[in-house]
């Protein structure tokens, strides 16, 4: 047993390399047993028992250090070497002194030290028992040491993994190359795995329902809340399918935004209960600033309902816009499937076999490697594609099981966060995450359009351009009356805001592609990419559009594009009769 195994040895000793981040308060670095090793914002305490040598000179942050934790039967001995810096600190060994436990970042009580981690190894009697060396692939919860007979080392709470340790020389940028590089991870004070909740109702749907998204409505005397889910169809049973976009929910799901960073312009219980509960999202920062980069689907979902309101819009967002699309085409008569981002992922092309057209939701924003396969494989067949939204096809992601991936580039600034230099790669698959666009992949050359501008301020009118009155797509406005349409909505009062798309050749526009209406006029809350090469500020200029756009393929297919997140909040509901419904209507009945 490992308890009798270390109580026995005369001689251990424990080392591990640590860099440490942002820790505002005392933690404890290592236990081991009755002995402690605390680091403090002034400096070092080793304790054992009622015990302790201090060290007041603080450990550098963001520097990687060794540590070396020794006993004998004379003294506790400690060294941390930091670069040019060693500091050593002795206490005597008592005679109550027990090592049954090794605990590395914090105790189950005691909060966790927010830092990154690399090759723990246990000494007894001067044999290596235990060589841990952290994977560079996917996360795990047990790991087995590389050497010794050591069980396996327990990870608790899904931290980082495949993270640059002290061998990383900016040599290699790809773990795959040279895992020894990565053989890090960061753990977070607020990393938060899938919880173990146990399953506590079932829910039987009926043989003959319709694929569509449903809810669990539950009812206390505190209020109702309808738990969404999606239902597909056993077989097939219309010629177009939604694409519900699962990946983009679960990134968003349980937004902190705090409020000193980002005003609210309302007040949302979903985010709320983020915040009192500290949930974060893939757009959220751990304590110590690195960027949260994991989610997973076993969590409580508190923004993802009918009825949430964006609390930096003031507007629904995500799940209550797509319903609105969704009740749309049940009030046009416009059948359809439905199938996930998760199903897209996992079955691959074979998804969509027997469709003639898939139609998006408002933000179909994040995008695996076998979901971009599928759609591209699809369109080349002579499928349709209707993008029905804005700022989609836009990050890499990765799935696995229950977890979801993102890595962010440099340079991103305040709205979401940046990836620290070299750890683009995604722990799940090894692929080069970030942006599409810098993979070769980028949205334009999917639907020849990518996203140009966000901003919260007043949604804007489309415009119709000459085109439009073109013979080959006249059809697309069969039935609408007005040059300029799409003045009201849910999302901003408008058809083109929240986040807005328009063309441009050098990013992978197909020439062929067609702008059939635009809207302009933007206030200057809406801001284009800083980061966006614009040789002249009248380029810029013009980069401060909205763009609807349409193409047929070589196969056959058409692929039309909204051009803006704000478009499906313009659809009308009940009876009523809007260019915005005429112009979808017509598009998703042509591809059907």
């Amino acid at each position: 047993m490992p308890e009798a195994r270390l109580h026995a040895a005369q001689h251990l000793r424990f080392t591990f390399e640590c860099l440490l981040t942002t820790n505002p308060t005392p933690r404890t670095l290592l236990r081991l047993g009755t002995i402690a090793l605390q680091v403090l914002p002034e400096g070092v305490v080793l304790q054992e028992g009622p015990a302790e040598a201090r060290a007041e000179h603080p450990l550098w942050a963001d520097r990687w250090m060794r540590v070396t934790l020794s006993i004998d039967d004379h003294a506790i001995r400690l060294m941390i070497d930091q670069e040019s810096k060693t500091t050593m600190l002795t206490l005597p060994v008592t005679r109550n002194w027990r090592a049954t436990s090794i605990n590395l970042g914090g105790d189950d009580d005691e909060i966790t030290v927010n830092a990154c981690w690399a090759r723990p190894v246990l000494t007894l009697d001067n044999i290596d028992v235990a060589v841990w060396h952290f994977p560079p692939g996917p996360p795990v919860a047990k790991l087995s040491p590389v050497r010794g007979d050591w069980p396996p080392l327990a990870i608790h709470n899904l931290p980082t993994f495949a993270m640059a340790s002290m061998r990383w020389d900016g040599t290699i940028h790809d773990p795959r190359l040279d895992p020894t590089q990565y053989d890090a991870i960061h753990c977070h004070d607020d990393d938060m795995a899938g919880l173990d909740w146990p399953v506590t109702h079932h829910i039987q749907s009926p043989e003959d329902a319709e694929a569509g998204i449903y809810a669990a409505e539950i009812t206390t005397v505190q209020g109702i809340e309808r738990i969404p889910f999606f239902l597909r169809a056993k077989a097939r049973s219309a010629p177009l399918v939604f694409l519900v976009p699962t990946l983009t929910y679960l990134a968003y799901a349980d937004e902190n935004l705090p409020q000193a960073l980002f005003p609210w312009l309302c007040h949302d219980r979903g985010n709320r209960f983020a915040q009192d509960n500290g949930l974060l999202s893939l757009y959220d920062r751990h304590s110590d600033g690195s960027g949260v980069s994991l989610t997973t689907t076993r969590r409580p979902k508190a923004t993802l309902r009918d009825d949430h309101l964006y609390p930096l819009s003031g507007s629904p967002h995500l799940l209550p816009v797509d319903l609105q699309l969704l009740r749309f085409c049940r009030n046009e008569g416009i059948a359809f499937d439905l199938v996930t981002d998760h199903d897209l992922h996992q079955e691959g092309r074979t998804a969509l076999v027997g469709y003639r057209g898939v139609f998006t939701g408002s933000h179909p924003e994040y995008w695996t490697t076998p979901m971009q396969d599928a759609l591209r494989h699809f369109i080349d067949s002579g499928g349709s594609l209707a993008y029905l939204g804005g700022n989609g096809f836009m990050w890499v992601t990765a799935v696995r099981a229950d977890l979801v991936e993102v890595r962010r580039g440099q340079g991103l600034g305040a709205r979401t966060w940046d990836g620290h230099p070299g750890e683009i790669n995604l722990s799940l698959t090894g692929e080069i995450g970030g942006l599409w666009r810098e993979r070769g992949r980028s949205e334009f050359s999917v639907v020849g359009t990518g996203m140009t501008m966000m901003g919260f301020g007043p949604a804007r009118p489309y415009r119709r351009r000459m085109a439009s009155d073109a013979a080959d797509y006249f059809w697309v406005f069969e039935g609408v009356t007005e040059n300029r349409f799409g003045l009201a909505g849910t999302v901003l009062g408008g058809a083109a805001g929240y986040e807005v798309d328009r063309t441009d050749p050098a990013l992978g526009t197909h020439p062929e592609t067609v702008v059939l209406a635009a809207a302009t006029g933007f206030d200057e809350s809406y801001a284009t990419d800083p980061n966006e090469f614009f040789a002249t500020p009248q380029d810029r200029a013009r980069a401060r559009v909205a763009e609807m756009v349409i193409r047929r393929t070589p196969q056959g297919g058409l692929i039309f594009g909204a051009g803006s997140v704000a478009w499906c909040g313009a659809l009308p509901s009940g009876g009523e009769v809007t260019s915005v419904g005429q112009i979808t209507a017509n598009v998703l009945r042509r591809m059907a």
